[in-house]
């Protein structure tokens, strides 16, 4: 199954995190849909065509990290890559459990390039 036509779904608190990561997946030639919070990727993921892979911020108000993560992977689309990015220790151990990559914040955008060509291309990706 190939999900690399869809977009992918950035969910990031900070407005200028989301909006730099936007620009820089861009220009690689990726599409983009952005959500502030779990809560707002939520409604997004509605509506939206599903995403190929989603960057999920860890720490996040109204609906957080770990609880749009839980929720997802009991859903429909409990198989979409998620790369998760934070600096917290506990969230990395959280985030493996829940079948998601973790990159520990601040990320190189260079390795984070790699690491969604990697998802894309169907291989599969050990998060240890």
């Amino acid at each position: 199954m190939s999900r690399s036509r869809g977009p992918i779904l950035v969910i990031e608190d900070d407005e200028d995190i989301r909006e730099l990561l936007t620009v820089l997946l861009e220009a690689e030639g990726y599409r983009v849909i952005v959500a502030a919070d779990g809560l707002q990727a939520r409604d997004t993921l509605r509506t939206a065509e599903p995403p190929a892979v989603i960057i999920l911020d860890w720490m996040m108000p109204r609906v957080d990290g770990e609880e749009f993560l839980t929720q997802l992977r009991a859903g429909p689309l409990a198989d979409t890559p998620v790369v998760v990015l934070s600096g917290n220790e506990a969230a990395q151990q959280k985030a493996q459990r829940l079948n998601a990559v973790c990159m520990k914040k601040p990320v190189e955008f260079e390795e984070l390039a790699d690491m969604l060509h990697h998802l894309l291309a169907g291989s599969k990706h050990d998060a240890a």
